[in-house]
């Protein structure tokens, strides 16, 4: 993920920033993850890893047509930077 970041032109920190947003988020069950068809919770009952999660909605958003509508899920699954 760093390389990617910094491929993008992200810092690290701020990489980590989003990380810890998206964690805070899932550890509070936001409905966002479900909105987007996202399981947070593994078969287990487990948090999945963040990392994963945030892979998975990579994917979901490039599937997405650009817009306000983007933009507002994305502040509202990452926090607004």
């Amino acid at each position: 993920l760093t390389y990617n970041a910094k491929m993008s032109g992200a810092s690290a920190e701020v990489l980590e920033k989003g990380i810890a947003s998206l964690s805070q988020k899932m550890a509070a069950n936001d409905k966002v993850f479900e909105s987007m068809g996202i399981k947070i919770r593994s078969a287990n009952g487990d948090l999945r890893a963040a990392d994963d999660v945030l892979e998975e909605m990579a994917d979901k958003f490039a599937s997405y047509a650009d817009g306000p509508a983007k933009v507002a899920l994305a502040n509202e699954a990452m926090g607004k930077s």
